[in-house]
């Protein structure tokens, strides 16, 4: 499976990244992060725009993704819609969320 990584980076450090798999038509989103001082700045939200963007041109037509409870409004405010039940994932309580992509 190939994996694509995006990142932000600012004054040659990264800041924030995530990692894309595809899975037929649809698009995994996983392993997103921004640095605690640039979570204000709209960092998460261009990675997320940026991933839909690619995920769309690789020819996903939905993104998917494990959300971690406190990351869950983030989420929602980016059209993401919460799916099943919460679970465990490495200690930390998550719930699936989807997007369905503009074509």
């Amino acid at each position: 499976m190939v994996a694509t990584h995006l990142a932000a980076v600012s004054d040659g450090h990264v800041i924030g990244t995530l990692r894309i798999l595809l899975h037929g038509r649809t698009a995994k989103i996983g392993r997103m992060a921004v640095s605690a001082s640039s979570r204000t700045e709209g960092i998460g939200r261009e990675l997320m725009e940026s991933a839909a963007t690619t995920a769309s041109s690789r020819g996903a037509e939905e993104i998917i993704l494990g959300a971690q409870l406190t990351a869950y409004g983030f989420y929602k405010r980016l059209g993401y819609m919460e799916e099943g039940a919460v679970f465990d994932d490495g200690g930390t309580p998550h719930v699936m969320m989807r997007k369905k992509l503009q074509l």
